[in-house]
């Protein structure tokens, strides 16, 4: 049986459907481990890369030699039909990319239910999922190695209302139990991004990171009345 790292078991913890598509599955150890452990009945793993999808069929054929995967070669949803699988996984992606990937079909995305773990720039993520009517569902940390990653439940809905929250440090991040390993890391870095900026006279850069770091602190102090 394949094992998943701590950030790829969080993943498969929140797909509860018998179809899943994993878009950049690289070595396709996810899409195996759901096939292995009877979670999804139907795995189709997608990559732009020949190379990574090839070490995909070698570890289909290793751990799951009987069985038959679905590999396909091409970008984000592109090979993939629409409702035809009923979650999608985006992970290890810059934000950027996963919503240029969601953006690209909309229709077509809004019949599936995303799993998503972006690699940077959160905040751009989730202002364009909220101005887009793509629902945070559920949230939560997970640590791998020295980092702390967000992962995403979120499904297209109509009658969703923007909410305008803090996209960088939303006051959802206190729910975690890695909440405080959070704040304490992004504090850090807020301030050494802050002193870089002020450095370069970097006016509109040295403000960003005071609001962050105000709004890290504030966070901080949350956590402690909790």
């Amino acid at each position: 049986m394949i094992k998943l790292s701590d950030r790829l078991l969080s993943i498969a913890e929140e797909i509860n459907t018998k179809t899943m598509a994993d878009i950049g599955t690289d070595h396709g150890f996810l899409p195996i481990y759901l096939y292995q452990n009877e979670i999804c009945d139907k795995v189709i793993m997608t990559d732009v890369s020949k190379g990574s999808l090839e070490k995909a069929r070698v570890n289909s054929e290793r751990y799951c030699p009987d069985a038959k995967f679905d590999l396909r070669l091409g970008s984000g949803l592109e090979v993939i039909e629409m409702g035809e699988v009923e979650t999608v996984v985006l992970a290890g992606m810059g934000s950027p990319l996963i919503a240029k990937l969601i953006e690209q079909d909309i229709e077509k995305s809004k019949s599936f239910t995303f799993i998503i773990q972006p690699r940077r720039h959160e905040e751009y993520l989730r202002e364009w999922l909220d101005k887009n009517k793509f629902q945070i569902i559920k949230e939560k940390l997970v640590k791998e190695r020295n980092l702390i990653c967000q992962v995403l439940v979120v499904r297209y809905n109509e009658d969703y209302q923007q909410q305008n929250y803090d996209y960088m440090f939303p006051d959802s991040i206190l729910d975690s139990e890695l909440a405080e390993a959070y704040l304490s890391y992004w504090i850090t870095k807020a301030k050494r991004n802050y002193n870089s900026a002020k450095q370069g006279s970097d006016e509109k850069d040295m403000k960003k990171w005071e609001e962050a770091i105000g709004r890290i602190n504030y966070l901080r102090g949350k956590l402690n009345d909790i």
